[in-house]
Order: C-alpha cells, then sequence, then structure tokens
C-alpha cells in the first residue's frame, strides 16, 4: 500500500526535527576531532553531514509543499 503523501510529508518533519535537535547538542557541546587505534572521530564532519540532511530535508519538504500546492489547484 502506499504512502500517504501527507504522512511521508509528517515523517520528513519529524526526521529533520530529530536531526536539528542533534545539531543543536553536538553545538553545545563541541568535541575536537580525533584518531585513536586506527580509527578517526571527525565531530566538524558530523556536523557538516547533519547541516547537510537538514538542508535535503528542507528541500525535499518545500517541494511537497510546491506540489500539493499545484495539485490543488488543478481541483479548483
Amino acid at each position: 500500500m502506499p504512502n500517504n503523501p501527507d504522512q511521508n510529508q509528517a515523517k520528513m518533519i519529524e526526521a529533520k526535527a530529530n536531526l536539528v535537535q542533534k545539531l543543536l547538542e553536538a553545538s553545545e557541546n563541541p568535541k575536537p576531532s580525533y584518531k585513536i587505534d586506527g580509527q578517526e572521530v571527525d565531530w566538524k564532519g558530523y556536523i557538516k553531514m547533519l547541516q547537510d540532511a537538514i538542508d535535503r530535508l528542507s528541500t525535499l519538504i518545500a517541494s511537497e509543499e510546491d506540489d500539493w500546492e499545484e495539485m490543488s489547484q488543478w481541483y479548483v
């Protein structure tokens, strides 16, 4: 059964809110990037990844809203 567009948008909005919360937490308690035992922890990269994901979700949410507005005009 296909997902309802409203449900998809709600899930994207929830995912964005979760990512924003993680970004706020990471920004409030910044940590240095480091390597240990051959593993790298890149906090700046993590913050950038969160910001990029938030930007992509914002774009998707906006495009779904635009699509919804266009579709609703068909029925007017």
